[in-house]
C-alpha cells in the first residue's frame, strides 16, 4: 500500500440499488413535527476491486416512521487505484476520508432522486433528503478488511 494522499483514485459508478423503500402516508400527521435520521455504510467486493456505498435516510414523526429509503452505489476502481489503497497481503483496504465523502455525497443524491419519484405529485414530496455535506459523518479513513 502506497501513500494515496497526493494521487488520483480512478473509478466507475457501476451499479445502483434500492435497498429498502418504505412509505406510509397513512402514518403521517400534518400537524406533527417531522425528525430525519440519516446513515452510511461502506462495503467491500475484492474480487470485483469495488466499494458499496449505502445511504439511508428515515423520516418520523414520534419515533413513527412513515418514509425510508437506502440506496446503494457500487464504485469499481481500476486496478492501479485498487492497488494503491489494499494490502492483499493482510487483506485491507483503506478509503481515505475524502473518497469516502465524496462517494457518500453521491450515494445521497442518488436516493434524493429515487425519493422524489416515488413521492411526485403526493404530500410527502416537500421532504426531500438536504444536499448538505456529509463530510462530519465520517470522521476519519474507513478500513474495510477482506
Amino acid at each position: 500500500m502506497t501513500n494515496h494522499q497526493n494521487q488520483q483514485v480512478s473509478f466507475a459508478l457501476t451499479e445502483i440499488t434500492t435497498e429498502n423503500l418504505s412509505i406510509t402516508p397513512e402514518t403521517f400527521d400534518t400537524d406533527k413535527p417531522v425528525q430525519m435520521n440519516i446513515g452510511l455504510n461502506f462495503g467491500i467486493n475484492s474480487e470485483k476491486q469495488s466499494l458499496k456505498t449505502l445511504f439511508k435516510a428515515s423520516f418520523h414523526q414520534d419515533d413513527q416512521e412513515f418514509m425510508v429509503i437506502e440506496t446503494g452505489c457500487a464504485f469499481t476502481l481500476d486496478p492501479n487505484s485498487w492497488k494503491m489503497l489494499s494490502n492483499d497481503e493482510i487483506r485491507r483496504f483503506i478509503l481515505p476520508k475524502t473518497l469516502a465523502a465524496h462517494f457518500s455525497v453521491l450515494t445521497a443524491g442518488t436516493a434524493r432522486g429515487i425519493l422524489h419519484v416515488k413521492t411526485e405529485n403526493t404530500p410527502l414530496n416537500k421532504f426531500i433528503i438536504p444536499a448538505n455535506n456529509l463530510d462530519g459523518l465520517i470522521q476519519k479513513d474507513i478500513v474495510l478488511n477482506y
